[in-house]
């Protein structure tokens, strides 16, 4: 079976702020940045998004295990390089245990009759970066490392769906399929209680524009993307003549999420290398040189479209050849896609300095924007009865722990649980060692290592990350909070974020409220300062039916989690 490399990006985590964006100052000298990597993160006051932990276990750990049920080929985990010491140290003991928990098994199967289903975890590799966008990541940084099909994923996303559906979706993609995008639609609003979800509405709702292709045997694809936004501004939703006559049973849905997971052919490393690494050698040390002959006979060319009969890979369609006649293997057809040709890849002019999910959508334009064909990018939206969530935002952060707190309490058998007369629930994960004192109540909630909790207190809906000091008799209803900070005595917090090292006064009362130091440079904005978007450098290259009107290059996506800031 065909391996992947698996590419995890552990991103900045700005929706994540004041718990996550930890901005490391560069006047720290190594010797300092020893010091806290030493004894882990736990010293930061805001954490590496990648070691924000859900039900007491970095997200980035849930994304790890995940991959090892694919057994990817490796697995890579990307990362800002002021951040990567810090996730390599927050990963050191889970890595341990991984190690320990393979010898343990592998010391029952290898006396046993299941030795061959043995499987030795992957190595983790940690590479560092110093782009600021992920499709720059991607050109720039990794592409030597890519020898194969590769997948990349959010470092913060959790689902019951195995990675063997994926592969299996992947595998089975079209000839043209150049990569494959995941989309999943929110079930989590049903899975979550109501008067504890304050979600509002995402002011970066999308509009996805794709293809069923439910009477063909063509797998849907990916056509567009357009924000509410841009939309609201134009006062209607404009879709190009282009993409309605290549594409006349075209589909527009405002509930697909994207999930930022894209399955990748080598042949997408081919189509972004530069320039002048391509100019001295062929696109594609597999693909047909141009003026080559096919499987058919016929004369491939790169420049070309598609040879009339054909499907531009070389293989023919119907069981007749490009010239016409009978294909002298028909078993060519059901070959699986692993074997399948390589495509005449076509340069284009892609820009690569903006978010990974404008990267793919220029890609998925491909497809219909130009005269002459191009690659396509299939689209795998989740069943309804999965269940995906990325906790890229401090909401879903939040739902995403109750979510496993939920799972947690419907599958132990354990009872509410009493601890020197203080209640705890069933739903909440105390780590052990937590200092609690006498007369709490605590549920629905996580709190993280080393954290002191004082006498008569009611901690609900709440996630305590490490270190933090509760005095007595304080009230928290559905706050996060964050590393080394202190609730002063007889404070009541409600829905309200709290930045690691704050301190909080006796008696204070917070509702709806984001607590944290001033900073000089603390607005970002969506992306960050020195993430602007330049819309003077893409350009809209169609070979025709081009508009200055049509809004393409203004458009402001969600932060997808990865590395845009």
């Amino acid at each position: 079976m065909m391996q992947l490399q698996a590419f995890i990006f552990c991103g900045k985590g700005v929706n994540l702020s004041p718990l996550s964006n930890p901005n490391i100052d560069p006047a720290v000298n190594d010797q300092e940045l020893n010091n806290i990597t030493e004894f882990g993160p736990e010293r930061l006051a805001r954490l590496p998004k990648a070691l924000l932990p859900i039900a007491g276990k970095p997200m980035v750990e849930y994304v790890i295990d995940w991959c090892d049920q694919a057994d990817f080929s490796e697995i890579n985990i990307v990362a800002s390089w002021d951040e990567i010491d810090f996730i390599k140290a927050g990963l050191k003991s889970f890595l341990q245990l991984r190690t320990q928990q393979y010898d343990l098994i592998a010391k029952t199967l290898l006396s046993s009759s299941h030795a061959h289903q043995l499987r030795k975890p992957k190595k983790i590799n940690f590479v560092s970066s110093k782009s600021a966008f992920t499709s720059e990541v991607l050109q720039t940084e990794l592409l030597d490392k890519i020898h194969g099909d590769f997948v990349i994923l959010p470092c913060d996303f959790i689902t019951d769906m195995p990675p063997q559906i994926f592969l299996d979706q992947y595998q089975n993609r079209d000839d043209d399929n150049i990569a494959m995008t995941i989309y999943y639609k929110n079930s989590l609003e049903n899975l979550v209680d109501k008067k504890q979800s304050h979600k509002k509405q995402d002011p970066n709702q999308v509009f996805t524009l794709y293809s069923e292709n439910n009477h063909s045997a063509k797998q849907p694809v990916l056509l567009d993307i357009y924000t509410t936004e841009e939309v609201t501004k134009s006062k209607y939703l404009k879709v190009r003549d282009h993409l309605l006559w290549k594409y006349p049973n075209t589909s527009i849905s405002k509930k697909l999420i994207n999930s930022f997971i894209y399955f990748c052919s080598y042949e997408l490393v081919q189509l972004l290398k530069q320039e002048e690494e391509t100019a001295a050698g062929p696109m594609n040390n597999s693909t047909t040189n141009l003026g080559s002959m096919s499987d058919s006979g016929a004369v491939s060319d790169a420049s070309s479209s598609k040879v009339k009969g054909g499907n531009g890979n070389g293989n023919s369609l119907n069981g007749k050849a490009a010239n016409g006649g009978l294909a002298q293997n028909n078993t060519s057809l059901i070959q699986p896609s692993y074997l399948r040709k390589p495509n005449q890849l076509i340069k284009d002019n892609i820009n690569t300095r903006n978010s990974i999910s404008k990267l793919f959508r220029d890609l998925s334009r491909r497809s219909w924007q130009h005269s002459i064909e191009r690659e396509t990018v299939s689209i795998f939206i989740l069943p309804e009865e999965s269940m995906f969530i990325r906790s890229n935002d401090l909401n879903s952060y939040m739902d995403a722990t109750r979510f496993i707190l939920k799972i947690k309490a419907n599958s132990s058998n354990l009872p509410t649980s009493s601890t020197m007369s203080s209640t705890i629930g069933a739903d909440s994960i105390v780590d052990s060692t937590v200092t609690l004192q006498a007369k709490n109540s605590i549920k629905l909630s996580s709190i993280n290592a080393a954290c002191t909790i004082g006498s008569k207190c009611r901690i609900s809906g709440s996630i305590l990350l490490n270190n933090v000091q509760v005095e007595d008799e304080c009230t928290l209803e559905n706050v996060i909070i964050g590393p080394n900070a202190k609730i002063g005595k007889k404070s009541k917090l409600t829905s309200c974020y709290v930045e690691g090292n704050y301190v909080i006064d006796l008696k204070s009362t917070f509702k709806n409220e984001t607590l944290m130091r001033a900073y000089e440079d603390e607005e970002f904005g969506e992306y960050g300062s020195d993430a602007i978007y330049n819309s003077s450098s893409d350009d809209d290259d169609s070979d025709d039916d081009s508009s200055s009107e049509e809004y393409y290059d203004d458009e402001e996506f969600e932060d997808d989690g990865l590395f845009e800031r």
